[in-house]
């Protein structure tokens, strides 16, 4: 009864603190059990299967193991293959002459005189084209337009010269036929002297500029410089002729026979080079002068490597280098090769089928697309 007085007694307003602090407790409790719960949720979802098994943990299970030769297998039936014209013959290892390749620029033969220059002095009889390796072209072109104009102003000389021989020799044959004044050819005289000054000065302006630098028409020869690292000038053979080709040049079996040459040390030191030079003909007139091209150059050292065929050689759309070997009749397998480089109509290979394998050299090409699945 007491307990009931005393709880009706309380002031209206007045807050039962007792009771809220309980359910303030009871609130936070169920909110940490909620967010255990959660939680466990979460890591028993992240938890993997291999870690339950006692497994390790990301370790990769393959069930097969794809090789190349799975799937770049062709078997053709006898009509197929005679329609295709398939022709094989057997992988080879055996010496070849070891090439590399360098990016070479095509100059005028120092001993050759261009077409339209002057040859009144001995030493005009060369270019020094290819002895100005520091010079830009714009400086060139440059060098070139003030030889031209030297030129034009040794001409122009020479035409007054010959006008004012003709004056003083007309002036003296009236003198003697009594209708002149020696005053007349006094005057003519004087012109006369003065334009083989001018000529005189106009020959010294242009030996100043020396001898020329490009020439007026295309040769029948060029001369090659292809500048080589010096760390690597033992390497090569500098006696055996080189082999040139225009830039990309898709027909690897057509190619130009480079000879060596005799030719002043050039080097450039900024660079670390050297330059070797070799002679090249023109007879159809196709080069032009500066033109770039990529040399083979041989090197010293041989050895025996794999060698192939040209046309057996197929690049795929990635640039891989394949060969097809016949495994079986009528069967065709797909060999990856590296090709190191290649020398006239063969392709010489780093690495590739084994020597004696009979490989596809004619109609490689259609079974790429047979296999592809382009072909007809």
């Amino acid at each position: 009864m007491s307990h009931t007085t005393s709880t009706a007694s309380m002031a209206p307003g007045q807050s039962d603190k007792p009771f809220g602090i309980l359910t303030s407790h009871r609130s936070y409790r169920s909110k940490c059990a909620c967010c255990i719960v959660f939680i466990s949720l979460l890591t028993g979802l992240t938890i993997p299967k291999a870690v339950e098994s006692g497994e390790p943990f990301g370790q990769a299970q393959v069930e097969h193991f794809a090789q190349e030769t799975d799937f770049n297998t062709i078997r053709l039936v006898p009509k197929a293959e005679e329609r295709l014209g398939i022709k094989t013959v057997a992988m080879e290892r055996r010496a070849v002459n070891q090439t590399r390749l360098y990016g070479g620029e095509l100059i005028l033969p120092l001993n050759q005189l261009p077409a339209g220059a002057e040859r009144s002095a001995s030493k005009d009889k060369q270019s020094v084209f290819t002895i100005l390796p520091l010079m830009t072209p714009a400086d060139q072109i440059r060098v070139a337009e003030a030889q031209v104009n030297a030129d034009g102003q040794v001409q122009a000389a020479k035409v007054q010269v010959q006008a004012a021989h003709v004056l003083l020799a007309r002036t003296q044959r009236l003198l003697r036929d009594h209708a002149g004044s020696q005053r007349a050819v006094d005057e003519a005289k004087v012109q006369f002297r003065l334009a083989q000054g001018t000529l005189a000065e106009a020959h010294a302006r242009r030996q100043l500029l020396g001898p020329p630098l490009l020439a007026i028409a295309i040769p029948d020869r060029f001369w090659i410089r292809v500048p080589v690292y010096v760390g690597v000038l033992n390497d090569i053979n500098r006696q055996q002729s080189a082999r040139m080709e225009p830039l990309g040049n898709l027909n690897r079996q057509t190619g130009f026979v480079a000879n060596p040459v005799s030719a002043p040390p050039s080097a450039n030191p900024i660079a670390a080079t050297v330059d070797l030079f070799y002679e090249v003909a023109n007879p159809n007139k196709e080069w032009q002068l500066g033109q770039k091209v990529q040399v083979f150059l041989p090197l010293m050292q041989t050895g025996e490597s794999l060698v192939v065929p040209w046309s057996a050689v197929i690049v795929d759309i990635y640039g891989g280098t394949w060969v097809y070997e016949q495994s079986a009749p009528h069967t065709f397998v797909r060999k990856r090769v590296q090709v190191s480089f290649i020398h006239g109509s063969e392709a010489v290979l780093a690495s590739g089928p084994t020597p004696g394998s009979e490989i596809v050299v004619q109609g490689a090409a259609e079974l790429f697309g047979t296999e592809v699945g382009f072909s007809k």
